[in-house]
């Protein structure tokens, strides 16, 4: 009987010992397993049908990021298919993009951190568009012979009857430039394509204003507008498109559509039935990906991820945890790397600066890599600073998991010093 109640002791021990290592070893792997990459489809993601714009509205088309949309009950977040109508404004947040379609007559896009009013629309034939830019950068493709459009600005106003141009407005006044076409300027001289003009109500106003010709930096800020798709609308009935939500991971990844970029992140589109979205998502560190999604149907209204795995070969490679004291080592030599890189460019940029005047936009290229730079080291410094917390919970969480087995342990002691009595 003893011999009975000892064996039956030691199995109880033997199965103790086992939960307890099974739970230490998933807590491991919940805490430093890196996410397989994968491509995934989530449930059908808009519920409500989409409605065609009435020739006073017009219709969002693409979002990257977030954007919000104010009318006389409030503001409310963008979605593809977000109708915008007289009177209502737009805004985009930090690293965000909306374009928005009126009609067959304009398609515009705000840039990150910028908010436009609508103070007219109409997509009629020889129709007219409003905008008011409160801050920020809008892009402007408009369709030639399609209507005129007004841009109100604080140093004054511009129009166009069919034309692909920049404005912005911000502190230093309203700059203006042109990629196609020409833009009147409201008691000034007109700019011509391949032109910029910069204003200032207070000290450079329009009529003392003279347009310049672009530096190869504002060709390529103007190369921009390329990207800006115009979709056919009908005039009645269902809009035979679909609503298309594509995530990344990491969430910073460039996306692509149809090799343009279309964002950074996340990307919202309206894509019509027939198409073939052609998607690439990539990122320094990480192998490219690639995805496909054919729209023929309101079923292809989803949201897509698109997962993007590690590039051991890249000097930025991002490495996932095998041990804490490996990964957190891996992270402090990637830092290094960064700000050996940083080093060597800020070096360049001294040795350009000394040359000549004339490179001062690539010392502006420089400035800003060696800012991205510094940018990752602080991310990669956050992830080992991640990591070492991990690392300290796991010691605890194993910590109490011994002093339980010990308890176990005394337990059975216990028990086997009452079977001898």
């Amino acid at each position: 009987m003893i011999k009975t109640l000892r064996n039956i002791v030691i199995i109880l021990c033997i199965l103790v010992c086992a939960v307890l290592g099974g739970v230490a070893g998933w807590f491991a792997r919940e805490q430093f397993s890196p996410a397989q990459p994968q491509t995934g489809v989530a449930e059908k993601t808009f519920s409500a049908p989409m409605s065609l714009p009435a020739e006073d509205q017009g219709i969002v088309s693409s979002l990257s990021g977030a954007g919000f949309r104010k009318t006389g009950m409030g503001w409310e977040e963008l979605q593809p298919g977000t109708l915008i109508g007289r009177g209502d404004s737009v805004r985009t947040a930090e690293s965000g993009a909306a374009d928005v379609q009126f009609g067959g007559l304009a398609v515009i896009r705000l840039r990150q951190n910028s908010a436009a009013s609508f103070e007219e629309i109409n997509t009629k034939r020889n129709g007219s568009l409003s905008v008011r830019i409160i801050a920020g950068t809008v892009l402007f493709n408009v369709t030639k012979g399609a209507g005129k459009v007004t841009v109100i600005t604080p140093d004054g106003n511009l129009s166009v009857v069919g034309t692909e141009f920049i404005v912005t407005a911000d502190e230093g006044g309203t700059y203006a430039a042109v990629r196609d076409g020409r833009l009147a300027v409201e008691g000034g001289a007109g700019i011509d394509a391949g032109f910029s003009i910069r204003i200032n109500a207070k000290t450079s106003p329009a009529t003392d204003a003279k347009p310049e010709a672009l530096s190869e930096a504002g060709k390529a800020d103007a190369d921009e507008l390329k990207y800006l798709y115009m979709l056919e609308l009908p005039e009645a009935g269902i809009p035979p498109m679909a609503r298309i939500i594509v995530e990344t991971s990491p969430a910073d990844s460039a996306i692509f559509r149809n090799g343009d970029p279309c964002g950074r992140g996340s990307v919202a589109l309206l894509v019509p039935f027939g198409q073939t979205l052609k998607l690439k998502a990539s990122k320094a560190g990480y192998k490219s990906r690639e995805m496909d999604i054919v729209v023929s149907s309101p079923e292809a209204e989803k949201r897509y991820l698109i997962q993007l795995e590690a590039d051991p070969d890249s000097p930025l490679v991002p490495l996932p945890s095998t041990t804490g004291l490996q990964n957190i080592l891996k992270l402090e030599a990637q830092i290094g790397i960064l700000e050996n890189e940083i080093k060597s460019r800020e070096i360049l940029y001294r040795a350009v600066a000394t040359q000549s005047s004339s490179l001062g936009t690539e010392r502006d290229l420089l400035l800003k890599d060696a800012e991205d730079s510094r940018r990752e080291t602080e991310a990669v410094r956050a992830e080992a600073e991640t990591a070492r917390r991990q690392i300290a919970s796991l010691e605890s969480q194993v910590k109490e998991l011994r002093t339980a087995l010990e308890q176990e342990k005394e337990r059975v002691r216990q028990i086997q010093e009452l079977l001898k009595e």
